[in-house]
Formats: structure tokens, C-alpha cells, sequence
């Protein structure tokens, strides 16, 4: 997830393809077996879901309407949704299979909430050598399929564990996107993050 910074360079290739903004709900068995029920954005508008205030997935689901509880940090987070405090954590796609299996919690199986973002890699404008050294190991990683490869074995497993085919997607929007992020660039994206864009 980027909140960019006047004094850093990003390197504008997602290192997850996007899927930081496909957010799957995390909470207790209780409360997962409830709201795996929902099929409609009014329904899921009723929630109450929780977030670490400072991430900037808070800015774009509260912009988008979503009833977030605004939370310190995510183990403090864990614990409450445990509680009961709230419902369910929204998160990514490519960590929400292990943070269920290290804190015990359950995952939503029905429906999934998306919004395109990136998460990169960022460089003091210090050293803008480097910057460019990272850009054209990117540009190889691509032309010669590595970074794919790597992808689909390090993301692969947890795409297919999260089934994102037979989920419903509630797709909203992403104000926070900076105008420079690479989305003409389809080699850069995941097909899922693409069809949100068209």
C-alpha cells in the first residue's frame, strides 16, 4: 500500500501485482460463519470492520463508506476482533491465509471488497543510483518472465487457497491513487486488478 513521501523515489513495479487491495474479511468463527451471508453492498455497509489507522486502505474503505473502527495496531487489532469488539478485519489477499492460521481466526468464503492500489519499494532521492538499478532489474525480471515464476510460486498458493473465482467482489474506488502508477502497463497487474480498471 503507498503513501508516498516528497523525500523517497517509488519503484513503480507492485510487488504483489495489486492484490494488497483485494481485502478479504478475517475474524472469529462466529462472526465469519454471520457474514459470509452477506450478498449486497447495503448489507455490508452495516458492519462494523476495523483497521489500523494509519494504513491507507482506512482512507479509501471509510471514503467508500464502509463503517471501519480506527485501531493502533494490528496484534492489538487481533485481539479485539477475537473479543468480539468488531466484526471482522479486512485484509489483503496474499496475507490473510497465514495471519488465520498464526492467530487462530477464520476467513470469509463468499465475497471479497477490491480497490486498485500498489505496494512498492521506495529509495531515498539520495540515491537516485540506486532507483535506477532496481528499475532496470524490474525491467529484466519482466523480460525474461522471472518475476512471474517467482509470483506464481510465492503468491500462487495463496490465490488459489482464497478462491477469488467464486467470490463476489465488491469493487470500489481508490481516490488515493497517485496519477503516476503504471495501470497502461498490463504486464505489471493481475488480471483481477485489471477487469476493476475497464
Amino acid at each position: 500500500m503507498i503513501y508516498e513521501n516528497v523525500n523517497s523515489i517509488p519503484i513503480r513495479y507492485c510487488l504483489y501485482k495489486g492484490l494488497l487491495g483485494v481485502r478479504i474479511g478475517l475474524g472469529s468463527k462466529t462472526s465469519v460463519r454471520k457474514f459470509d451471508a452477506i450478498t449486497t453492498w447495503d448489507e455490508l455497509k452495516q458492519m462494523n470492520m476495523g483497521l489500523v489507522f494509519d494504513w491507507p486502505d482506512y482512507a479509501i474503505q471509510t471514503g467508500a463508506g464502509l463503517k471501519i473502527l480506527r485501531l493502533p495496531a494490528l496484534d492489538s487489532s487481533v485481539a479485539r476482533v477475537k473479543r468480539g469488539t468488531f466484526d471482522l478485519l479486512p485484509m489483503g489477499v496474499v496475507e490473510v491465509g497465514p495471519l488465520a492460521k498464526k492467530y487462530d481466526l477464520a476467513t470469509i468464503s463468499t465475497w471479497a471488497i477490491a480497490y486498485p492500489t500498489a505496494y512498492y519499494f521506495f529509495v531515498s532521492k539520495t540515491r537516485p543510483e540506486l532507483a535506477q538499478r532496481l528499475v532496470y532489474g524490474f525491467e529484466q525480471a519482466l523480460k525474461d518472465q522471472s518475476f512471474d515464476h517467482l509470483f506464481a510460486k510465492r503468491i500462487g498458493p495463496l490465490l488459489a487457497d482464497a478462491g477469488l473465482e467464486k467470490r463476489q467482489i465488491f469493487h470500489i474506488k481508490n481516490p488515493y491513487l497517485p496519477k503516476e502508477t503504471p495501470l497502461q502497463r498490463k504486464e505489471l497487474w493481475h488480471p483481477m486488478v485489471l477487469q476493476q480498471l475497464q
